[in-house]
């Protein structure tokens, strides 16, 4: 049976849904479906559905961005879970370059290392090189000067290198630079904005949890770890950034909540839900922000807003006229996350979906089946209703599947 999702009444009009990290209900088969057979597992699964859903792009065969994972198209490789995967997870942060036998040591045997550390440090390379052996090459332990190293044929195959790459490549000569939020760079036609929007969404779908979730909380793969978070949260804001300048303020707001959120101390961040609240007509809702965001920063650091925040919150006082921006051209008809939802939020703070908006996924919603009942029949009582859970556990695409 299955166990029940939390849910929590936040009053007559609201309620909040708890989004479970894995499904466990039975995870049905597309028509069609290739690659996959009933009862697979999860990851073969997954690989069938991501090949099918992109065209463009084979999966990645490692992904960390999340708890580690290996295969592509084909199938999953099995990596024995322990200390196998934590070696795999240590040289894929530094993809390339070589690893210390010594730093490995202390990392897969930190209490007591075994009495021949550097053999049994081979015995596990060895070990892993087999298991690896069934991606001919793509991925492979290497040893050479200054410790073991893992070399890709192609570092795209990794999902972080990709993600990275995407994020980067969302980037527009000059964006923000000359004007108010989201107005995006002097010049920029909407088929840029759509294309650099297309970019960072293809890099935020490959985000599944904590980056290098197997030794995230080893001084190891900390810096790594960090600056993934960074890079992830400059991704949020740039995909919102690019919304609004494609006219898009009621969907960048859905996305900025969530992303304020989970990084409350970002001022940039708010600045761009000042903007969204602005044009979607709730000037209140915007100063309520500011006040939200001057209290966090307050209250946690004891320093007031910067200048460009305090400068935003006179010219939503004024009805600045340049913050009633319109994009260049039409805007596309349903920009948003694959994992995200364009639902528009009301002046009464109700969600409603919006049909012609709500974009098409590239793959079916799989395994979600109950919570997708559980959010619709919510939204069927009361006017508002919050999804709640770990980041990156698909809580807008959850939102996305409600609303289609």
């Amino acid at each position: 049976m299955r166990p029940p999702t939390s849910t929590s009444v936040a009053g007559a009009f609201a309620t909040r849904v708890t989004v479970p990290a894995t499904p466990t209900v039975a995870r049905p088969r597309p028509p069609g479906l290739t690659g996959a057979r009933p009862g697979c597992g999860r990851r073969r699964y997954d690989a069938a559905v991501s090949a099918q859903g992109s065209s463009e792009d084979a999966p990645p065969l490692l992904r960390v961005l999340g708890p580690l994972e290996v295969g592509g198209a084909e199938g999953p490789v099995p990596v024995r879970p322990g200390r196998p995967t934590r070696l795999l997870a240590a040289l894929a942060t530094r993809l390339g370059s070589p690893v210390e036998a010594d730093a490995l040591v202390e990392l897969l045997w930190p209490e007591r290392p075994p009495k021949d550390a550097r053999n049994a440090l081979q015995v596990l390379v060895s070990s892993l090189r087999k298991q690896l052996d069934p991606l001919a090459g793509r991925l492979a332990v290497d040893w050479g000067a200054g410790g073991y190293r893992l070399v890709a044929s192609d570092p795209s195959v990794v999902d972080a290198v990709r993600f990275e790459a995407g994020v980067r490549a969302a980037s527009l000569p000059g964006q923000g630079r000359d004007g108010p939020a989201g107005t995006g760079p002097a010049g920029a036609s909407a088929a840029d904005l759509t294309a650099a929007w297309a970019e960072v969404e293809r890099a935020l779908a490959l985000w599944r949890g904590t980056p290098y979730a197997d030794i995230a909380d080893t001084g190891f793969a900390r810096g790594e770890v960090v600056r993934l978070d960074e890079l992830r949260a400059q991704a949020e804001e740039r995909r919102a950034a690019l919304l609004l300048a494609l006219g898009r303020a009621d969907a960048a707001a859905i996305v900025l909540r969530q992303h304020v959120g989970e990084n409350p101390l970002r001022e940039g961040a708010w600045a761009l839900l000042m903007v969204a609240l602005y044009r979607s007509g709730r000037q209140g809702d915007a100063l309520r922000a500011y006040g939200t965001v001057r209290e966090h920063l307050v209250e946690e650091l004891g320093i007031e807003p910067g200048a460009e925040l305090q400068a935003l919150e006179k010219r939503v006082l004024d009805h600045d006229p340049a913050l009633d921006w319109s994009p260049p051209g039409p805007a596309p008809a349903g920009p948003g996350h694959g994992d995200a939802a364009t639902a528009a939020v009301g002046d009464d703070g109700g969600l409603g979906p919006l049909p012609s908006r709500v974009p098409e996924p590239v793959a079916p919603l799989v395994g979600r089946a109950f919570e997708v009942g559980e959010v619709r029949a919510a939204l069927a009582e009361r006017r508002l209703v919050t999804l709640v859970g770990p980041a990156g556990v698909g809580k807008t695409r959850l939102a996305v599947e409600a609303a289609r």
